[in-house]
């Protein structure tokens, strides 16, 4: 038996592809909330595509989900909305990595200047970034509806999902684990799936062994109010000199000024003053989006590895502790390609060694007494 603690991205993806492999049966999938989505899955933004500044195994993991939800992935059709990306850069170094690394992994893209684009899509009168690298084949999608999917598509094929069944404990036997104590009674496991998000590190020591350095970060959304001209093809836009985004959500923007602010492991409330900082960094990047009127916000928490790298395959120092973890601010785009990794590794398979070597919970960037 396989299961699986953490009913977010993380964990409802792995099910998914456990399902794909005709082990649903054999899978048991804890939420410890009364509902699954509560926290960073069901409050992200969505953005969908390669995140070209990062990692190049990142670029790859992402590269790899995108292409995944491009097709059906529960009931109903694929949960890309194809709409494209833009991200506004200065000449230099780190755009010339960008357009390599989207080389490296097929990715379309062309480069405009940021004044031309503006032609078409007015919000960008102004900004300061003078190059747009425009992705066509980016997109986005409903964070809420693609955990839904998952899920949808995980039960559909055996899964077992259980919300309201915080894990209290672990049994074993030895060096190996033998089950998961929860709230609602005891499951007996081969294999327990640490997909506890930023709680990850909180289960590790439930098991008695100590998490891989993991930390949670705070990070806000924001809500203009309704826009009458707005386009809903438009794509997002990111720009990375000043590091804030907006992309369109129905008639409506959604905006983060891309903060970083440590948190602990709880509910992510709204900080007042962080509106201030989108203000500003929109004044500097994007004057006409900074014009716009907020309306709402929300925060939810992003969860990272030392060397921002994902935390997938076994632990070295308890058999059958298997991590899904760390997936930090790509969790959306690459969800599906980490549950993809995972799944292969717990079923045996190892399709992409170089990628299971990068994420694996024994390297030594984790390395822990």
């Amino acid at each position: 038996m396989i299961v699986i603690v953490g009913g977010g991205y993380a964990g409802a993806a792995t099910a998914w592809a456990l399902a794909r492999r005709g082990a649903g049966s054999r899978v048991t999938l804890l939420e410890a909330e009364t509902a699954t989505g509560t926290h960073a899955s069901g409050r992200n933004a969505g953005l969908i595509g390669p995140m070209l500044e990062e990692d190049e195994t990142l670029v790859e993991m992402a590269a790899r989900g995108a292409r995944l939800l491009q097709g059906p992935i529960g009931p109903g059709g694929p949960p890309l909305i194809p709409c494209g990306s833009v991200r506004l850069v200065t000449e230099g170094p780190l755009m010339e990595a960008m357009l390599r690394r989207a080389r490296d992994v097929g990715a379309a893209i062309e480069t405009l200047r940021t004044r031309e684009l503006a032609r078409d899509i007015p919000l960008l009168a102004g900004a300061t970034a003078p190059v747009a690298l425009c992705c066509p084949t980016d997109g986005k999608v409903d964070p809420a509806g693609l955990l839904a999917a998952y899920l949808a598509a995980a039960r559909e094929a055996g899964v077992r999902v259980v919300t309201g069944a915080r894990v209290v404990g672990l049994t074993t036997d030895g060096d190996r684990v033998t089950g998961v104590r929860t709230t609602t009674g005891t499951l007996p496991a081969d294999w327990v799936v640490n997909a506890a998000g930023a709680w990850a590190g909180q289960l590790a020591a439930l098991a008695g062994i100590a998490d891989p350095g993991l930390a949670s970060y705070r990070r806000h959304l924001f809500f203009s109010a309704a826009l009458k001209a707005i386009d809903p093809g438009w794509p997002w836009v990111w720009d990375l000199p000043h590091d804030v985004y907006y992309r369109v959500d129905g008639d409506r923007l959604m905006l983060c000024a891309c903060d970083v602010e440590p948190h602990p492991a709880a509910a992510a409330e709204v900080s007042p003053a962080m509106a201030a900082r989108l203000a500003e960094k929109l004044a500097a990047a994007m004057p006409a989006v900074g014009a716009v009127a907020l309306e709402s916000a929300r925060a939810c928490l992003r969860t990272f590895a030392p060397d921002r790298r994902y935390v997938i395959g076994p632990d070295p120092r308890l058999t059958g502790f298997f991590w899904v973890a760390g997936l930090g601010g790509t969790g959306a785009t690459a969800s599906a390609a980490a549950g993809e990794l995972a799944a292969g590794l717990l079923m045996g398979e190892n399709a992409s060694p170089a990628l299971a070597r990068a994420f694996d919970p024994a390297r030594p960037a984790l390395a822990r007494p």
